[in-house]
């Protein structure tokens, strides 16, 4: 049998339950000595770390330690640990939805391929970063995996993930990269990245010594610099992209065709566009304003400025917003989203929830909360089954941890630091609610 790094590794090829299982320190319990019971985490600012599976019946996301799957008919959670111990960095799944890829964070981390739904330690990829993994992504076809690492290297690298083997290597940028995908064009050969303060266009070139990775930086010209996070390439090879203002970018040939704006004048977001999609021949777009808005593909393909018109304006075919869905919270920040089934989309905001979004109907539903950001604070409830946390967004929050849920929030204009719960009681199972006294 072929060594894992040959090349050829056959297709049969697992790694053993134990291998790769993280060093035990002095004095550290072993793993077994307790199991995770449930997990109310969510990182609301990690940026593409939504995914689905089972035909949209499998939510799957990164928190902490753990990989999360959610059923999303029962929402039960079930839990991938991570074989580092130190965080996960980046999740990616096959577009055969067949592997699942989890990019580690720690020192010299890896990047460990799952079949799924076995969740058996298919691949292991090894020396793609020094800290840790920003993102990662297949090709269309998922013969080819990306990842980008995070500080102090920034490192692209093109790996034949099915051998192990690195296909291509270079310094990405000297900043944060949030993104990294492939062309859907041009399987493998094409793929951008996206960050602080820029866009890059890379390609896969034959050179005179062989194969490079060649990298062209977006130049904004007179448009102001910006961060950029969502982006997408558009049929004709355009890619469309967000911005920290609000409105969207139209790149070609590594220039700034035209900036697009809301018609009117107005920006299409009021804040930065965190998400750009392309979906069914049309364009979807989210932001820190708390709205998802669809815009007809047609006019931005073919968008340019005039002198009597420096900004190509459209508008919107359909917007729907997830502000004050929450009680006390006026405004929601989209930072992810992915189709579900149907019309329905599961939307993450970064201010706390997760909801199942029907665009069509223009319905949101909340499915999860959480806290955005750490947790300053925790105390266990002396009369019931109940924890109360509070947490750096300002939110303080009662759990039920014997049935699961989230039970109540209160929001306040300030971090918590600490917290204390005093004759804490909680709603029964019809959901009448008593008398809850805390000290924050």
């Amino acid at each position: 049998m072929a060594k894992p790094g040959d090349e050829g590794m056959p297709d049969d090829f697992f790694y053993g339950p134990g291998e790769f299982a993280r060093e035990q320190q002095k004095g550290e319990q072993p793993p077994e000595w307790a199991e995770l019971y449930h997990s109310f985490a969510f990182e609301s600012n990690k940026r593409s770390n939504l995914h689905l599976l089972n035909e949209g019946e499998t939510l799957i996301y990164a928190a902490g330690n753990y990989v999360h799957m959610i059923d999303m008919k029962t929402m039960e959670q079930t839990y991938l640990p991570s074989k580092g111990g130190t965080g996960i960095g980046a999740i990616a799944v096959h577009p055969k939805k067949t592997y699942l890829v989890v990019a580690e964070v720690g020192t010299m981390p890896n990047v460990y391929v799952y079949e799924f739904p076995s969740l058996k330690l298919y691949r292991v990829l090894r020396n793609g970063t020094e800290r840790g993994f920003a993102a990662a992504a297949f090709t269309r076809t998922g013969g080819k995996l990306a990842t980008v690492g995070s500080f102090p290297d920034y490192m692209l690298t093109i790996w034949d993930w099915m051998n192990e083997n690195v296909i291509l290597r270079t310094k990405a940028f000297a900043q944060d990269i949030f993104n990294v995908s492939f062309s859907p064009r041009f399987d493998g050969r094409q793929l951008t990245t996206s960050g602080t303060g820029h866009i890059r266009f890379w390609q896969m070139a034959q050179t005179f010594t062989g194969l490079k990775l060649q990298g062209a930086i977006g130049k904004f010209g007179q448009v102001e610099l910006s961060d950029i996070t969502g982006y997408t390439e558009l049929p004709d090879g355009k890619v469309l992209s967000g911005s920290d203002w609000g409105d969207l970018l139209l790149w070609e040939g590594g220039l700034i065709k035209c900036e697009i704006a809301r018609t009117g004048g107005g920006l299409c977001h009021e804040g930065a566009i965190e998400v750009v999609i392309l979906d069914q021949g049309r364009v979807l777009t989210g932001g820190a304003d708390g709205y998802v808005r669809i815009w007809p593909l047609s006019p931005i393909e073919n968008a340019d400025k005039t002198d009597e018109m420096p900004k190509f304006e459209i508008t919107p075919v359909l917007e729907c917003c997830l502000s004050g869905l929450e009680p006390g919270r006026e405004t929601a920040r989209i930072t992810h989203m992915i189709r579900g089934s149907g019309d329905e989309w599961v939307v993450q905001d970064a201010a706390g929830a997760l909801y199942v979004t029907n665009l069509e109907e223009t319905t949101s539903t909340p499915i999860l909360h959480f806290h955005a950001g750490g947790v300053g604070a925790l105390d266990i409830s002396p009369v019931a089954h109940a924890v109360l946390t509070a947490g750096a967004d300002g939110s303080v929050r009662t759990w039920d941890y014997v049935t699961k849920r989230a039970l109540t929030v209160n929001r306040f204009s300030a971090a918590a630091t600490e917290s204390r719960a005093r004759g804490l009681e909680v709603a029964d199972a019809t959901g009448a609610t008593t008398d809850r006294k805390s000290v924050v």
